[in-house]
């Protein structure tokens, strides 16, 4: 199973980015179905949406973060969204894959399309989040979970983006048990039942 073809007018229907940029995300492409035939980086049935499924759900998040701002991507797998966003001009940007194999693979993928991004081989839970602004994360756990896991070091200054399903509100209503946060949500331009998670303002409930 292959890839569905994208073209540069195909893309434009969904997120603004030059030729240029859109070569890179070629090769990332193309360098992710050679990769996938040997670890499993993403579900094997999703290879063929490809582009709308991973690459443009990803692209969407360049929208909600400023140039100025520090981003580190949690559990970034094959690059999504982190390395996407990085390969479209997010400078400041940081991934964390705990896999070794997929941590060679987003080297390799930063190497080849020319992308500037530090790379850390570690476990979530490890990340001292203080020294950057906004979090965010795709398929890596329920929010009630996320918040767990990176709870001692977020602080209520960051931002968390996420992208999410139709079960996001039950997410969110499960997670504030534990947490009070102000959220808002967007919506995708990939799933019709999904939406972007912008939150705020976090504070353990223990702390209330």
């Amino acid at each position: 199973m292959v890839a569905k073809t994208f073209s540069y007018d195909d893309f434009l229907q969904f997120t603004p980015v030059s030729r240029e940029t859109y070569s890179r995300l070629q090769e990332y492409a193309s360098l992710l179905e050679k990769w996938q035939k040997k670890i499993n980086l993403i579900g094997k049935i999703t290879i063929q949406d490809l582009w709308i499924r991973h690459i443009i759900d990803s692209s969407q998040l360049v929208s909600y973060i400023e140039p100025s701002e520090k981003l580190i991507d949690l559990g970034s797998g094959a690059g999504f969204p982190g390395l996407v966003v990085a390969i479209m001009g997010k400078k400041h940007t940081t991934l964390v894959e705990s896999d070794g194999r997929k941590a060679a693979f987003l080297k390799e993928a930063a190497r080849v399309t020319e992308t500037e991004v530090e790379i850390k081989h570690i476990r979530a839970e490890t990340i001292d989040l203080t020294q950057y602004s906004t979090v965010s994360a795709r398929a890596l756990a329920p929010l009630a979970v996320l918040l767990g896991i990176v709870g001692k070091t977020l602080k209520a200054s960051h931002k968390l983006l996420l992208l999410k399903g139709k079960k996001y509100m039950a997410e969110i209503s499960e997670a504030h048990k534990g947490w009070a946060f102000d959220y808002e949500t967007h919506p995708s331009v990939t799933d019709p039942d999904g939406v972007i998670l912008s939150m705020r303002n976090f504070k353990p409930a223990s702390a209330l």
